[in-house]
């Protein structure tokens, strides 16, 4: 199936869960085109009652010269559309930036008419890199699923600086001092105990890994206000968890180093160890 494809609108390569948000939940009604050389036909986002997301051709199905033309046999209807298949297997959703992303280089235009094959063929070839935004849930969820890959060829935008999955991400564990953990535009990540406070919403945490402070030693905390909406589960209280920081160092407050709320909704992600 038909995972990326063209978008005239921003001369990029869009993977089809991206599409998708974009149609769907922005109301952004791009237009698609498939990329094989041979066919580059219309295509528009879909999602399989599985939750894959794929492009489909419609209405007039792929060229049959198309590798993802499939005959009215493998299951597709008189047009060459294949149904989903629950077994298929998708490539994982790998984000190339993480939101908020500061000044989006993609320009976008304006499609006054369809343009031919031939146009489409040659606009793939000078397609610039997709910046697709995703959640600090979901960075976090493609570096897990890049396990075993070499990361270094998975850029990541983070900040207006480009990096990698391999370097972007940073273990607290390596620093011997907080100076030295590079918060700035990277994703720091270590162990955190979790407790839940006095009061309703109002969690406690704290690093695993303690740095010296004025000749004692003093983990890392961050304290979850009442008032403080994250898209963060907080049940696994009591439970040690991975705490992934896309934000500023911690400061110096009450002879502890602590971590302070961002201006933005991806500046904390929590995952089981």
């Amino acid at each position: 199936m038909l995972e990326k494809a063209y978008c005239y609108e921003t001369n990029s390569v869009i993977p089809a869960r991206y599409a998708h948000t974009q149609k769907y939940q922005r109301e952004i009604d791009d237009h698609y085109f498939c990329t094989v050389e041979e066919c580059n036909v219309l295509v528009v986002p879909k999602i399989s009652e599985s939750g894959n997301y794929f492009y489909a051709a419609q209405p007039h199905g792929h060229h049959r010269s198309c590798e993802h033309y499939h005959a009215p046999s493998d299951g597709g209807d008189i047009r060459g559309i294949a149904r989903q298949k629950p077994s298929e297997k998708f490539e994982a959703f790998i984000p190339t930036a993480l939101e908020p992303v500061l000044n989006n280089p993609l320009v976008r235009r304006v499609m006054a008419c369809q343009p031919t094959p031939q146009e489409i063929a040659e606009m793939v070839q000078s397609a610039v890199a997709a910046i697709v935004p995703g959640t600090l849930k979901e960075v976090v969820n493609a570096w897990h699923d890049l396990k075993g890959i070499d990361k270094t060829e998975y850029p990541l935008l983070i900040d207006g600086h480009w990096l990698s999955y391999e370097n972007a991400f940073w273990n607290i564990y390596q620093a011997e001092q907080v100076v030295d953990v590079p918060w700035a535009w990277h994703i720091v990540w270590g162990f955190v105990d979790i407790t839940a406070g006095e009061y309703k919403d109002v969690y406690f945490l704290k690093t695993m890994k303690k740095f010296p402070l004025d000749n004692k030693w003093s983990a890392v905390h961050f304290t979850k206000k009442a008032n403080l909406t994250l898209p963060v589960d907080f049940a696994n209280a009591g439970v040690r968890c991975n705490i992934f920081w896309h934000g500023s160092a911690p400061v110096v407050a009450n002879t502890k180093y602590e971590l302070n709320a961002q201006n933005h909704d991806h500046f904390l992600y929590l995952a089981p160890v």
